[in-house]
């Protein structure tokens, strides 16, 4: 008895490789961000949409009082404090020190072409080429 297996669907995989390099230019960016950064101790000051998006202020290494308002993975209230990471000659464009908000939409982008590249190598069918084998 032969296991029938799915034929990879290279519309699929070709739609995952292609997402995958639209992605490409912003690595270096979110790369030297990492790298050349310096990291700053600040303090949570106001919560703008819930305990998830506090406004932290913090001093640079120049003694420059910077406040931002950012994103977190985890719930602060007033009075935490959080590790930011900047630039130093452009410290308003801080973030908080957390993988998400550094790499991000990169991690996202990888996770979902994975997930069609995968997909596409298994068998996975869009939509349409399921409907129009049952009509068949």
């Amino acid at each position: 008895m032969k296991i029938k297996r799915p034929k990879p669907n290279w519309y699929t995989v070709a739609g995952g490789v292609a997402v995958l390099l639209l992605q490409t230019p912003f690595i270096p960016s979110a790369y030297e961000f990492q790298t050349q950064s310096v990291t700053a101790l600040g303090e949570v000051v106001r919560l703008n949409a819930g305990g998830f998006h506090p406004e932290v202020v913090f001093t640079t290494q120049s003694g420059e009082r910077i406040s931002i308002a950012g994103s977190s993975r985890y719930p602060t209230e007033v009075g935490d404090r959080i590790e930011v990471r900047y630039m130093p000659d452009t410290p308003k464009l801080a973030k908080i020190n957390q993988i998400e908000n550094i790499w991000g939409i990169e991690i996202y982008i990888t996770a979902f072409s994975a997930i069609f590249i995968n997909g596409g190598l298994f068998g996975m069918r869009a939509y349409l080429n399921r409907q129009a084998e049952s009509d068949a």
